[in-house]
This record gives structure tokens, C-alpha cells and sequence, in this order.
């Protein structure tokens, strides 16, 4: 009974973890595309390196049998996900990040945290733009907001 109790949380689980990870590879296809429209040619073999370690996860994730390493799994597709930041146009960088702080207002994060954020993400914008790095800004006000 047991058994049988855990496996079905367990088919559960994993498909949750399988939606959270193709999720993360439609994130990453849709920047793609935006990129593309935009002109900007991203290095294909990064790309393909990404694509790669996501299909990857996506099939250690309907093997495995422990709930821990299913949430590992979520995590390690969430950190390929995050390196669309490397592909998003140049133009369209700012426009990520405001749209990740402007989020944070349906968390109720009090005004002065929201502008304190978008401070932090305009002056780490001004100082990598010009050297095409992509903000960690930008992913930082979103792992913050986890934590409010």
C-alpha cells in the first residue's frame, strides 16, 4: 500500500519536474527567436550546448526515482534556462530587467525595496552594456523576490 502510495507521488513529481524543465526550454527557444528577429546571431555552439544539457536533464528526469533528485534536476534545468540572459538582443536587456522588478510589485514588496532594485539594475546595466555581458542583475531581482 505504501509502495504504491509512493509511487503515485512519485509520477507526480515527476511530471511536475517535466513541465518545469521544458518550460525552461521554451524560455530559452522564445529568446532565441527574439533574438533572431532582432538580428543578433548568438554563438550556435552555445546554443547547441544549452539545448543539449536540457534535453539531458529532461531524460534523467523520467528515470529517476528519488523526489530529491527530481527537485535537483528542476534547479539544474532553472540555471540552463537562466543562460538565455546570453542570447536576449541587446536592445531588449533593460526591458528584462524592468519587467523582472516591475513583477516584484505583485509580491507586495514595499516601494523603497522595488526602487533600491531597479537602482541596483540600472547601474549594473550602465556598466556592462557596452561589453555585451548579460546582467545578473536581471536574474537576481528574480531569485530576491523568492526570498520576500
Amino acid at each position: 500500500m505504501i509502495s504504491r502510495f509512493r509511487q503515485r507521488a512519485l509520477e507526480r513529481h515527476r511530471k511536475l519536474a517535466l513541465s518545469r524543465i521544458r518550460e525552461e526550454r521554451l524560455a530559452f527557444e522564445l529568446m532565441l527567436q527574439r533574438a533572431n528577429v532582432a538580428g543578433y546571431t548568438p554563438s550556435q555552439g552555445f546554443v547547441d550546448d544549452v539545448f543539449e544539457r536540457i534535453a539531458q536533464t529532461e531524460e534523467n528526469a523520467k528515470l529517476e526515482t528519488s523526489f530529491d533528485k527530481l527537485d535537483e534536476l528542476i534547479v539544474a534545468a532553472e540555471r540552463q534556462g537562466e543562460l538565455r540572459a546570453y542570447v536576449c538582443p541587446p536592445a531588449e536587456i533593460r526591458d528584462e530587467g524592468n519587467l523582472a522588478v516591475d513583477r516584484t510589485k505583485e509580491w507586495n514588496v514595499p516601494q523603497g525595496v522595488i526602487d533600491t532594485l531597479r537602482d541596483t539594475l540600472n547601474k549594473s546595466l550602465v556598466r556592462r552594456i557596452c561589453g555585451r555581458r548579460p546582467a545578473p542583475a536581471v536574474y537576481q531581482v528574480r531569485d530576491t523576490r523568492r526570498f520576500l
